[in-house]
């Protein structure tokens, strides 16, 4: 019993897989000139669709750059700075890496799609010209005839005007394919190694099959037979071929169905198996797409795989921790040359020191409206106002940039000026040098954390002295008189790169001033922003 259920459901099984009918199938079963349109119009809308994903994609990443450019510019905080950085230096490496890639598939697909599509149209043209006499005109009686007879001299003729009907529409009856079938085959290309196609000489004037026929004797052609589809004699007047006694005339004029039966062409080489995509010799001189071009354009597309990368905006910090080239970029932000890379956590917390551990996208945590940056100024009579993304939304990027810029410079240039006045005015022998606190107050909140750099080099002024040295502008002198000759100490005792050291009152007051914790001065960061912006 076990044995005979065992095998009615391996039957059951056998049936409904048998049963099913693959995209290869449905390809073999394309009888029709309409079968092939909705085929291979289907299989057009399908690479125009991959194309402007590709494209779409390119165009998503291009935005990012322009929102990522501009929140930096507009961003006061040192932290938020360095991660929009990154991001955009991400964001510029992986649209410099695909475009390439995405512009030349996408094009490739495009233009595949373009033959197919032209090949429908020519399948239509077909359509409408079915070849087949379906209505009579008129019909001329001639017994004496001087033109288009047969042999020489006079001769008898019948001559006739026929046409053919044409489709109403370019829609195709029910005929037991499915069009839904046919456009899941042109969507499954990668499924496909043979496709039923017209004969190139469907596109031709051939194969048209006339058939005359004689009923009686007519000796005397002396009228047309009133359905114009022949001639009879004086006693056939009124008379159709039906009723006709004498008469000739036409009861055929089609094409033969062999001229238009579909034949089998493979997807890789069209008229033979082929290994890879064959492209039709000097194809752009046919006057048709023929069924070799029409091969190469669907296999195109079969081959063509597009892998289209994620924006950066939408991965979280996470996502980024382990991988070598946001490691690579995050050390540079971090401590400029790296000539000893770090590896494995330590790595990894370069990124994570940038970016934060977070659990949302970039996007979220930089372009949402409660986390953007918001800007407002006037232009003329114009008032700009809004998040960074809106602006960037309503063709204000470079407006918001421009203001943005300026005004980080316009409060940079200020403090140095203000700290000129300070200096000139406190320019004596008996002035001390003053702290890094102390110089502190002239910056503005916009510029907090201090460039200190620029404080230290500014503040301290003495009536006969340098300003102090620091630890690695002492550092990079390795002997002894270059190394006091720079105001530095010397101890030959020292390890190697710590014997030249500032004197002990200026490294206690480096202490003081340094934390450790050196920020970027502003224009360094400006020139990094215009570097990404235009690389």
């Amino acid at each position: 019993m076990e044995l005979v259920a065992l095998s009615t459901a391996a039957f059951v099984i056998f049936v409904a897989h048998t049963g099913a009918e693959t995209a290869q199938d449905t390809a073999n079963k394309i009888a029709t000139p309409c079968h092939e349109v909705l085929f291979l119009a289907a299989a057009a809308d399908a690479a125009e669709n991959r194309a402007s994903r590709a494209e779409a994609v390119l165009q998503e990443l291009y935005r990012d750059a322009q929102r990522l450019s501009t929140r930096l510019a507009c961003e006061p905080a040192l932290t938020k700075q360095k991660a929009l950085m990154l991001l955009l230096a991400t964001t510029k490496e992986t649209t410099a890496r695909v475009t390439d890639e995405l512009e030349n598939k996408a094009k490739a697909l495009k233009a595949a799609a373009n033959t197919l599509r032209r090949r429908a149209q020519q399948v239509h043209t077909l359509r409408n010209n079915n070849h087949k006499a379906t209505s009579y005109g008129a019909a001329t009686a001639n017994d004496a005839a001087t033109e288009d007879q047969i042999g020489s001299g006079n001769g008898k003729t019948c001559k006739l005007v026929v046409s053919g009907d044409t489709p109403k529409d370019n829609s195709c009856t029910d005929d037991g394919v499915k069009t839904s079938d046919l456009e899941a085959a042109a969507s499954a290309l990668n499924e496909l190694e043979t496709v039923k196609l017209l004969p190139d000489k469907a596109f031709g004037f051939s194969g048209i099959e006339v058939t005359i026929a004689v009923k009686g004797n007519p000796a005397t052609l002396a009228n047309p037979l009133t359905d114009n589809k022949g001639c009879g004699t004086v006693g056939d007047i009124a008379k159709d071929a039906a009723a006709a006694t004498n008469a000739i005339g036409l009861t055929k004029i089609a094409r033969a169905a062999t001229e238009t039966t579909t034949t089998t062409v493979y997807i890789r080489g069209g008229n033979s198996k082929k290994d890879s995509c064959t492209p039709q010799e000097q194809a752009g001189k046919q006057m048709i797409i023929t069924q070799a071009a029409t091969a190469y354009a669907l296999c195109t597309i079969k081959e063509t795989s597009i892998n289209l990368p994620t924006r950066p905006l939408k991965n979280k910090p996470k996502d980024f921790f382990g991988r070598a080239d946001m490691q690579q970029l995050a050390v540079l932000l971090n401590t400029g040359n790296a000539e000893k890379f770090p590896t494995g956590a330590a790595a990894e917390a370069e990124v994570k020191q940038i970016l934060g551990e977070e659990d949302k996208t970039f996007e979220e945590l930089f372009f949402a409206t409660a986390s953007d940056a918001k800007l407002s100024f006037k232009v003329g009579t114009d008032t700009i106002e809004g998040e960074t993304t809106k602006l960037q939304q309503e063709g204000k990027h470079g407006r918001a940039l421009a203001y943005c810029y300026g005004r980080s410079i316009r409060e940079v240039e200020e403090s140095a000026k203000k700290l000129a006045s300070s200096n000139s005015n406190k320019n004596k022998a008996t002035d001390t040098p003053k702290s890094v606190d102390e110089c502190k107050k002239h910056l503005t909140e916009h510029q907090k954390p201090p460039l200190e750099e620029m404080v230290r080099r500014s503040c301290y002024k003495y009536k006969s002295e340098d300003p102090p040295k620091t630890v690695d502008e002492c550092k990079k002198h390795l002997t002894e008189k270059p190394c006091k000759e720079g105001g530095c100490d010397f101890d030959e005792k020292k390890p190697e790169g710590e014997k030249c050291f500032p004197k002990p009152e200026t490294e206690k007051k480096d202490e003081k001033s340094f934390s450790g914790k050196l920020r970027v001065f502003v224009p360094q960061v400006f020139a990094a922003i215009i570097l990404l912006e235009f690389s």
